[in-house]
């Protein structure tokens, strides 16, 4: 995920709850498609200070999450997006519906098309990866948010973006190897 932790419903901005509902539906993102353990989430969630019944207050956690992720679904089942399989809980999702997801592809098709000789089309699909992430990060009101997700697009494009501007004819970085845009992104937001 890039930049603060939100869901949508269309347009629309959906409250998600605490911050240990928050932490949960965030682990659950991470590992997308995949059954995270009982264990790991209470791991997670409150490390070495488990309350009394970390597991009960797990499915009390995973049942407001289940009622904001499907409002419409009847209290008490198992939901179809997040699922109970032992030996915990899966949360399903497209691809298209996490952001890093698709950022990932797009920076997939930008290698795949600079391969294929087409330098400009790389750029443009670096540039429709990266402005959503940047934007949503620099939404957030949390600096550790905005600064760690600038850093990560600077080190995930910064190794490319140089080669792929002078390869499209493009602006190329001064002679220090650092564009303005990398040197600007080391100060805080």
């Amino acid at each position: 995920m890039l930049g603060p932790l939100e869901l949508l419903d269309g347009a629309a901005r959906v409250p998600l709850g605490s911050a240990k509902q928050r932490l949960l539906l965030a682990t659950l993102l991470v590992h997308a498609n995949t059954v995270v353990s009982v264990d790991r989430l209470a791991d997670i969630l409150w490390g070495d200070d488990l309350p009394v019944d970390a597991a009960a207050t797990l499915r009390n956690h995973v049942s407001r999450l289940r009622a904001v992720l499907e409002p419409g679904q009847a209290g008490g089942g198992s939901g179809s997006m997040l699922v109970t399989r032992a030996p915990g809980y899966l949360l399903r999702v497209e691809q298209n519906q996490v952001d890093a997801s698709c950022f990932e592809r797009l920076v997939a098709e930008a290698r795949v098309t600079l391969r294929e000789g087409d330098p400009v089309a790389a750029v443009d699909r670096l540039g429709e990866a990266a402005l959503p992430a940047l934007f949503r990060a620099a939404e957030s009101d949390n600096d550790v948010i905005r600064r760690e997700a600038r850093w990560t697009l600077v080190r995930t494009l910064g190794l490319h973006v140089p080669d792929l501007l002078s390869r499209s004819g493009g602006p190329t970085p001064p002679a220090g190897g650092r564009s303005e845009a990398v040197r600007g992104s080391d100060r805080a937001p």
